[in-house]
């Protein structure tokens, strides 16, 4: 047997050599295409991870833009309702499943009823989401999403939560609550207890 440590590679020299020679020199063909196989596995894995990561990106920045719009959306309708309350104010702003369910003669005794109680908005801290909703049915786009803050008005404060609806990019005001010590009712001591006023309007109301 002769082994040569130069330049090529060592060659074996005994009977039946040339076949494992052939072998040695030689990569493995089975190898090459697992190999092969692993890599495409790979890619094909990295290009999905991508795909869903720039999902979540993009789904994520369409939420954020939602909120902000949103927020915006009931503060801006909240001091224009009642600063001081205008029932034309909340009806103009409200959409369609509101005004289904809702009459104009509802919204005003509601608004008298929270300008009576609570007197005009001082006012509102800073609106936040707290739930969202965004549905896509044949190509038209809804997105809902419920915003509270707490509101400060002439005779004190009251917990505001407003359900505003996007069609199409384009809000509205589907529910308007306000929750206030100043909104319960007092029975007097030999009276029994009166019920609560009513001091939401929503399409889910029972009117």
């Amino acid at each position: 047997m002769t082994t040569d440590f130069g330049s090529k590679p060592a060659m074996l020299d005994f009977p039946g050599a040339p076949e494992l020679n052939e072998r040695v020199i030689k990569p493995s063909t089975r190898s090459t295409r697992s190999g092969k196989a692993i890599w495409i596995i790979l890619s094909i894995v990295l290009v999905i991870l991508i795909g869903i990561g720039f999902a979540g990106f993009s789904l994520f920045n369409a939420a954020s833009k939602a909120n902000a719009e949103a927020t915006k959306f009931a503060s801006d309708s909240l001091q224009a309702i009642a600063r001081p309350w205008k029932a034309e104010e909340l009806w103009s702003r409200s959409n369609e499943a509101y005004k289904k369910v809702v009459t104009t003669e509802q919204t005003e005794k509601l608004v008298a009823l929270l300008s009576d109680k609570l007197g005009e908005l001082k006012t509102v801290d800073s609106f936040s989401p707290t739930s969202i909703s965004m549905n896509n049915v044949n190509g038209a786009s809804t997105t809902t999403i419920v915003c509270e803050a707490t509101a400060h008005f002439e005779k004190g404060d009251g917990k505001v939560t407003m359900t505003t609806v996007a069609n199409d990019g384009k809000w509205g005001l589907q529910a308007l609550d306000v929750k206030s010590p100043l909104l319960e009712s007092k029975a007097e001591p030999s009276a029994e207890p009166s019920a609560t006023p009513e001091t939401s309007a929503s399409p889910e109301a029972d009117h």
